[in-house]
């Protein structure tokens, strides 16, 4: 005999699946606030009393709470620690970095939702050897030679490719100021570019990583 759930049963399951769903994503971002907060704490530490009193004046202030409300969704969207630390390093005005408003958009447009690893292949990216010539940004490039010495695991040509245009489309990379080949007789190679700004960005999620170190 053929069971027939009724459509009251559905809607009660249902209700209960949604119920543990909505927990489940409230106490992940809950977690990760928490986690922001902790990496504020961490760095409030190592503050002079005018800098801490600077950043107190901020928490406190419209404008203050109006910058976390955009840090929102940078910091529950993603899994990575770093980029909750870089975020607050941010917040706390750290003295290595000085970034524009502009600049701050960019940089938590760019890390929302980023895994930690494309942050290793991003800052990886940014070591590689600069390809000389006179273009408007700094090139770069990556061959298919210098994988097995690539400082980041599990990396391939599919990898390299996807990579490279997700940090372009994040704004982290910069595309090829040149027109470049695809390959030649020693294998594949792909280029993109970077500058002052792409550069502190990394500096940024690598200082965040030697912090929480």
């Amino acid at each position: 005999m053929t069971e027939i759930i009724s459509s009251k049963t559905m809607l009660t399951v249902g209700t209960k699946a949604f119920d543990v769903i909505k927990n489940a994503y409230q106490s992940r971002q809950q977690e990760r606030i928490s986690s922001f907060f902790k990496c504020v704490e961490t760095r409030y530490e190592y503050m002079d009393e005018e800098q801490r009193a600077k950043l107190n004046e901020s928490i406190n202030s419209i404008e203050g709470q109006e910058v976390l409300a955009q840090y929102a969704d940078a910091i529950t969207q993603t899994s990575s620690d770093r980029v909750r630390m870089a975020i607050a390093l941010l917040y706390c005005n750290d003295c290595d970095f000085n970034f524009s408003e502009f600049d701050q958009r960019i940089f938590i447009n760019g890390v929302t939702g980023i895994t930690d690893h494309v942050i290793d292949f991003f800052i990886e990216s940014i070591k590689r050897p600069k390809i000389s010539g006179n273009y408007p940004y700094e090139r770069h490039s990556i061959e298919q030679s210098s994988l097995p010495d690539f400082n980041v695991e599990n990396v391939d040509a599919e990898i390299v490719y996807s990579y490279i245009n997700e940090l372009i489309r994040r704004r982290l990379l910069l595309p090829d100021p040149a027109v470049g080949l695809l390959g030649d007789d020693k294998g594949w190679f792909i280029t993109y570019g970077s500058s002052d700004k792409t550069n502190r960005m990394a500096r940024l999620l690598e200082k965040a990583g030697e912090v929480m170190m």
